[in-house]
């Protein structure tokens, strides 16, 4: 009787089961719900796998604006809902951020449920306004200074999101870039401002790369000139090898200046004699003969 209750009720399907057909379901099978902690595991490591970190709280405003943009970008991926990113938001609160999040919300259990709610009690923590303004002015005061274009490029890409009206145009990016740069560069860059942003940064490399290629020639000419030894007079050179003591075996005779062995004239102390004639003229130079008096023997004169 229950089969024939059965097959009343089940149509075409009840009259099958006689023949081996499987019966009809009367409605959908419910699986029961898992249990959120291991729907929370799961996400964690896929988070984790797609390179998502926790957030201690420690960094700077700009690290946490950048773990926020990040933590945002890979829990839209997951297709998570509203209330469900605002939950793995709170659980990759850490450390410092950790006793934070706990001591907003002991008090108010529905602070931060959703994402956006999540958004805004994180911002006024660790992205407050005055930050914000402040990187506002640092981005509207960037100045190349010191820095390497490359350098100078990561600061300016770094700061420019808050500064979003200065940089609204590609023509308006580029101005600004170029005004921050060396005014050597100014000239030359600003005459392609209309050139692409990639283009514009490489061109700027190139004029740095070069103008480097040509203070390190520079340099390189100046050592070489300092190494070179300055030129010598012949005669000076001459003189003083001469005035050097001569080594090795001691000189034979004596010297001809002070008449004393062991060194030659060229490096005596005794002060030089002065040279005279032979002695005929000497005697002759001391004694003068006069022939203006002469008288001669009268045997003589015959």
């Amino acid at each position: 009787m229950a089969t024939r209750a059965a097959a009343a009720r089940g149509g075409r399907a009840g009259r099958g089961r006689g023949r081996g057909e499987v019966p009809a379901q009367e409605g959908p099978l419910i699986q029961p719900p898992a249990a959120q902690y291991f729907e929370l595991d799961r996400v964690a490591k896929r988070y984790k796998n797609l390179g998502g970190k926790t957030f201690s709280g420690t960094g700077t405003v700009i690290e946490a604006l950048a773990w926020l943009k990040t933590c945002e970008k890979i829990l839209e991926g997951l297709r998570l809902g509203d209330q469900d990113k605002a939950i793995m938001g709170a659980w990759l609160m850490q450390e410092q951020a950790e006793l934070w999040w706990e001591s907003l919300t002991a008090g108010n259990r529905e602070a931060g449920r959703t994402w956006d709610g999540f958004k805004e009690l994180f911002k006024e923590k660790y992205v407050p306004e005055q930050a914000l303004e402040r990187m506002h002015d640092d981005f509207a005061n960037l100045q190349q200074g010191d820095l390497s274009v490359q350098d100078y490029l990561n600061k300016f890409t770094l700061l420019s999101p808050y500064a979003p009206e200065l940089v609204a145009t590609a023509k308006s990016k580029n101005k600004r870039f170029i005004l921050g740069l060396r005014r050597q560069y100014h000239d030359r860059a600003m005459a392609h401002v209309k050139l692409e942003f990639n283009e514009l940064v490489e061109m700027t490399c190139n004029y740095e790369d070069l103008d480097q290629r040509h203070l390190d020639q520079d340099r390189a000419r100046s050592q070489a000139g300092n190494k070179r030894k300055p030129a010598v007079n012949q005669g000076e050179s001459s003189q003083a090898a001469s005035s050097k003591p001569q080594t090795g075996k001691p000189p034979r005779g004596n010297c001809f200046n002070c008449g004393k062995p062991g060194h030659y004239s060229n490096v005596c102390t005794t002060p030089k004699k002065q040279k005279t004639n032979s002695q005929g003229s000497s005697q002759g130079s001391q004694n003068p003969v006069s022939y203006t008096h002469l008288t001669l023997p009268t045997s003589d004169l015959v």
